[in-house]
């Protein structure tokens, strides 16, 4: 019997798998760095990245498209501590944690 043989995934979707890569690495790596250590999930995240990055394993392409979303990302993620600071609080610590304040 005549065997079909299928190239799956075609060539164009090649892009797409790496970026579904990306992400689930970088989900499954947060969520196990959150439960290990009770903190954040960015930082598995952001491990993932370096990871499947064009530094150590090159799955992910260096393209700009990424390097803007990344950009978006850092811009929401640091607003987003920002809104939970307590100045009231920073008043009450002293001169030292206005300075760092003022320099984040």
């Amino acid at each position: 019997a005549p065997r079909l043989v299928v190239d799956w995934p075609p060539p164009a979707l090649w892009p797409l798998v790496k970026l579904g890569a990306l992400l689930g690495l970088a989900y499954v790596s947060g969520l196990a760095l959150h439960i290990a250590f009770t903190g954040g999930t960015f930082l598995g995240e952001i491990l993932s990245g370096c990871i499947l990055g064009p530094r150590v394993w090159d799955i992910v392409p260096h393209t700009e498209m990424l390097i803007l979303l990344g950009n978006l990302a850092k811009f929401i993620m640091v607003f987003e501590r920002g809104l939970q600071v307590n100045p009231a609080l920073l008043l009450k610590v002293g001169g030292p944690a206005i300075g760092l304040y003022m320099v984040l």
